[in-house]
């Protein structure tokens, strides 16, 4: 029912009246007044409040500033009142919990919905052995619209993520108070107003790819936001190529599942394991009828020898992904060159499925 607008400069108060903001779609103005003392800003009551999702533009005209120039052209500004987030509104994105010497750590959310939403009175927190879910921290007090897709970077240092990343969406950086994250391994909490738990990201170091030199200053990020935030292989470090970060916008590493073509498929047909964003990692997606299989995924090189064994005896559900990253089961990469991929799916009956593919690792010379 009410907007403040801000202006450049102090304004003429007495110039200022209800016939001076107009607002498209029209909507009734009560008053408008300049706020004392500094008179920079213009507080506007409707007759009745505007409507949840709709985009109206103010415009301010026939004003004079404070020492009697009048307004030579009119000025106008945008603005909408958000919907409400609820739970899975509001989803974890990127991490970065072991910033650079003397750095800041960031957690990114995107709304995922298809429509402006408020994030007003969300929290992040973090977990203490003796507290359980702790130190909870308002991400921002103020009404906070977020468009449909959009990203939020939460630090407590703006400055130092534009610093040292290069990639960034600085429009879409919230600097505030942050529970701490350990370097090593933490669990980040997305809360919402009511403190209730919207969704938690188990992290460790050990889920970065494995042949980076350093992880200090290399940000987590989750590779399709449809597939479960804690399954192990929907995460990958941000490429090198952008920074090891992407702050406030889309992730190097975004590689949504494309869904099984049949029952089990992979994607893409030739992957290149080097962390530069551009297919750094295979999917093995599965889509079955029958629920309760349990599966094997076995990697295989062209001479036949075990390079990687991706699951064991794992439950399946019926639609899903497993994702390897080009390394071994020694940690190290893998040559580049054809490898085989075995997939087996047992039922309760100890009746089995058997899919085989052959994928091409391929990377620079």
């Amino acid at each position: 029912s009410e907007i403040e607008l801000e202006l450049s400069e102090a304004l003429d108060a007495g110039t200022v009246s209800a016939s001076s903001v107009f607002l498209d779609p029209l909507v009734g103005i009560s008053s408008a007044t300049a706020i004392a003392p500094a008179n920079q800003n213009i507080s506007v009551v409707f007759d009745a409040p505007i409507d949840t999702g709709v985009v109206y533009t103010a415009t301010i005209t026939g004003i004079n500033d404070c020492e009697g120039n009048p307004q030579t052209v009119d000025s106008t500004a945008s603005f909408i009142l958000p919907f409400e987030a609820d739970s899975g509104s509001f989803v974890i994105n990127e991490v970065l919990f072991n910033p650079f010497t003397g750095g800041s750590d960031y957690v990114e959310i995107v709304n995922v919905t298809n429509r402006p939403l408020n994030l007003k009175g969300w929290q992040l927190a973090n977990y203490d052995e003796e507290d359980g879910l702790s130190n909870h921290k308002v991400i921002t007090e103020e009404i906070y619209t977020v468009e449909a897709g959009g990203y939020v970077l939460v630090t407590e240092d703006t400055t130092d993520v534009m610093m040292n990343y290069i990639q960034h969406g600085v429009n879409n950086f919230i600097e505030a108070d942050m529970p701490s994250y350990n370097n090593d391994s933490g669990t980040v909490y997305l809360l919402k107003p009511d403190s209730a738990l919207a969704e938690f990201f188990s992290y460790d170091e050990d889920m970065h790819f494995p042949l980076l030199s350093t992880v200090d200053g290399v940000s987590l990020e989750r590779l399709d936001i449809a597939r479960d935030v804690n399954e192990l292989g929907n995460w990958h470090s941000a490429a090198e190529t952008v920074g090891f970060g992407t702050p406030g916008l889309e992730n190097s590493q975004y590689y949504p599942t494309s869904g099984a073509m049949g029952e089990v498929s992979t994607d893409p047909e030739i992957f290149s394991p080097d962390n530069d964003g551009y297919n750094d990692i295979l999917n093995i997606n599965f889509s079955f009828t029958e629920p309760g299989l349990v599966g094997t995924i076995r990697i295989y090189d062209s001479n036949g020898r075990d390079v990687r064994e991706l699951a064991t005896n794992e439950l399946l559900g019926l639609t899903g992904t497993f994702t390897w990253d080009g390394t071994t089961d020694k940690g190290e990469k893998a040559r580049i060159g054809a490898y085989v991929i075995l997939f087996e799916a047992f039922n309760t009956s100890g009746d089995v499925s058997r899919y085989k593919f052959t994928t091409i690792l391929g990377g620079r010379l």
